[in-house]
């Protein structure tokens, strides 16, 4: 009987926090993966045994899965350059979740869906992607049409997001990518376009430039929305306008080297700059009776990568428990959330499995917007 659930980076930052909150239900039956088993090992001695270590390299694929042992889920925290992994997990019937952002990769990932599938795979599952499309999918049940969808992502420079997590972010900072703009993809840079946005009176103002978030293509498609953009800043209003005038000067294509990136991610760590709050705020504007309209939700709190070990976690836990439709869907497809006086839950559509997640330090549900859009 099939009852293990295997976290492939169990013990980066993200994973280890996926493996604590599993090990509370499921105490010896979750399993942190990785390269190196000392590591591993190290992090389930942390936990009295309660997460056991397991050595897996998925960028061997094949060698990795036979080295699962058929468990009844996996939960995937890294890149991949392939799908072949998420292939035989697929073939084989295992429950397959994905917390990675690549737009490309999980594009194809959805594409396990033609032909026979024996799993359920759920992907975009985090705070962006993730929280950012159940917020949207959320507003634009409001409208009868929609005409433009606008997503804004703070990131706090002193959290812990883990080394991987910030290498990537670092790397995304020169990349090209292909956005909807009036049912159109085009291609964009990343951090140009500037927009100026109100996280809230605490955090303020800030603005926020075009990045690779995989939320915009997937919400494209999933929500056949005719216009989508995700802009991020960091919470250091001097950093975030010192990347956008490296980006505009060029010299944003050191960071395509390995070495600087890890040199960055190494700085960040040694000498946090800035805090640990993260922000969301998303706007849509549209017709809804028979009129023009704009509404926005925000939504801000601190660790980010707690909140998205919450996310993913309640995801498991949904999968692991309940009988879930088969094939592969983004989260958004399948869950929604529930907002109750400040206090919001994770639900599986159509079932009565409820989820808490960390109370947010400020939420704001579809208001009417009173902010001008500012573009430069």
């Amino acid at each position: 009987m099939r009852e293990d659930i295997v976290v492939i980076g169990g013990y980066g930052q993200v994973g280890r926090a996926i493996c604590r909150l599993l090990a509370r239900r499921y105490a010896g039956r979750v399993y942190a993966a990785g390269r190196n088993f000392e590591k591993a090992n190290r992090f389930s001695l942390e936990t009295d045994g309660e997460v056991q270590p397991l050595q897996v390299d998925i960028h061997q694929p094949k060698k990795a899965f036979e080295a699962l042992n058929q468990p009844k889920l996996v939960i995937v925290c890294i890149d991949q350059d392939h799908t072949e992994f998420a292939r035989l997990c697929a073939k084989n019937g295992i429950d397959y979740l994905d917390i990675t952002a690549n737009g490309k990769f999980l594009k194809e990932l959805g594409g396990l869906n033609r032909g026979a599938v024996k799993h359920t795979g759920v992907i975009s599952v985090g705070l962006a992607p993730g929280i950012t499309n159940l917020l949207v999918e959320q507003a634009v049940r409001m409208f009868e049409q929609v005409h433009q969808v606008d997503i804004s992502i703070l990131l706090g420079l002193g959290d812990e997001h883990g080394e991987g997590a910030m290498e990537w972010t670092f790397q995304q900072i020169n990349q090209s990518f292909d956005v909807m703009v009036q049912n159109d993809w085009r291609q964009v840079k990343s951090f140009t376009d500037r927009k100026q946005v109100s996280f809230g009176k605490a955090i303020g103002n800030h603005s926020v430039y075009r990045f690779p978030f995989s939320d915009q293509q997937t919400l494209a498609r999933t929500l056949h929305l005719p216009t989508v953009s995700t802009r991020l800043c960091f919470d250091s209003r001097l950093v975030t306008a010192v990347v956008a005038t490296m980006r505009r000067l060029h010299i944003t294509k050191l960071l395509s080297l390995p070495a600087v990136r890890k040199v960055l991610t190494t700085l960040l760590n040694v000498f946090p700059y800035g805090s640990e709050q993260y922000g969301v705020r998303v706007e849509v504007k549209g017709v809804r009776k028979d009129e023009k309209e704009e509404v926005y939700s925000l939504f801000t709190g601190e660790n980010e990568a707690l909140m998205t070990a919450h996310v993913a976690s309640a995801v498991a836990f949904a999968l692991y428990e309940h009988p879930c439709p088969k094939g592969v869907f983004h989260i958004e497809e399948l869950f929604e959330l529930v907002f109750i006086d400040q206090h919001i839950s994770l639900t599986l559509k159509g079932t009565e499995f409820s989820y808490p997640l960390p109370t947010p330090k400020q939420f704001v549900q579809n208001e009417t917007s009173i902010c001008s859009q500012n573009h430069s």
